[in-house]
């Protein structure tokens, strides 16, 4: 028996009037795409947009200090179903790395070479983090290479947080 008009005979036997799945409505599917950032647009967040790939282009908030990898979801931006309902968009962030600077979770790692005098008899610093703010740091005297001192709340600032910014005396 061949299914007429989206109801199976042989199912109508013995379960009653049921349409077939195949005349069921159906969401319509997701769709994932990526994003990709400068190290100061995750670090500052904002606005965005992604070009979908029928033409349509959609604004998108970046997340204040968001990393690489993070995803969210966009509902109801995805493929349109027979339902009429639409699928979910699902955007993943790529974070383009910087030489200065090295993330770890919402902690920054930087490098701060010294000569062996200023190592043995300790010095002052001006460190830049990664907002462009200048602070004044103390190389304590007879402080070995690798040794690291941490600056707290300088790191990636999140909604919900702030890191802290380690810099590593060489």
């Amino acid at each position: 028996f061949d299914p007429v008009d989206g109801h199976d005979p042989l199912v109508s036997l013995f379960f009653g009037d049921e349409p077939t799945p195949d005349a069921r409505p159906v969401r319509g599917a997701d769709v994932e795409s990526q994003v990709k950032l400068t190290f100061d647009q995750a670090l500052r967040g904002g606005t965005t947009e992604v070009r979908m790939a029928d033409g349509q282009t959609i604004r998108l908030t970046v997340p204040k200090g968001v990393r690489s990898g993070l995803k969210v979801r966009v509902r109801g931006r995805g493929r349109a179903g027979s339902d009429g309902g639409r699928g979910d968009l699902y955007v993943t962030f790529r974070v383009d790395a910087v030489t200065r600077f090295r993330r770890e979770g919402d902690n920054l790692h930087v490098i701060e070479t010294v000569s062996a005098l200023e190592a043995i008899l300790g010095t002052t610093r001006s460190i830049t983090n990664a907002y462009g703010q200048t602070m004044k740091v103390q190389i304590p005297p007879g402080t070995q290479p690798g040794e690291r001192l941490r600056l707290r709340g300088q790191g990636v600032e999140t909604a919900t947080r702030r890191g802290d910014l380690f810099v590593e005396v060489q």
